[in-house]
């Protein structure tokens, strides 16, 4: 293929987009990104969600909880939606 300037064609993988930055509404900023790490536990508990492909081509999602001394999963929950109470029974 080299020989004969060819090259396969890599399709994009795809990736949600999470984050809508045109809705003109204000948003929260990073209150811990120039804090120092917190120095006894259950200071600060920081929560993500993550996006997990399934083989069906549909998407779970993942919440997560994590108390940020100890780096520790305190609570996970998974769900075939991202509304918000998925982060509120992701503690309960």
């Amino acid at each position: 293929m080299k020989l004969a300037g060819l090259q396969s064609i890599q399709p994009k993988s795809f990736v949600p987009r999470t984050t809508d930055s045109t809705h003109g509404k204000g948003y929260w900023p990073n209150l811990l990104l120039d804090q120092p790490l917190p120095q006894a536990p259950n200071l600060v508990w920081v929560s993500d969600i993550t996006y997990l492909p399934l083989a069906s081509g549909e998407w779970a999602y993942l919440s997560t909880w994590m108390e940020l001394f100890s780096r520790l999963i305190v609570g996970w929950r998974v769900d075939d939606n991202m509304e918000d109470n998925l982060v509120y029974h992701t503690t309960a």
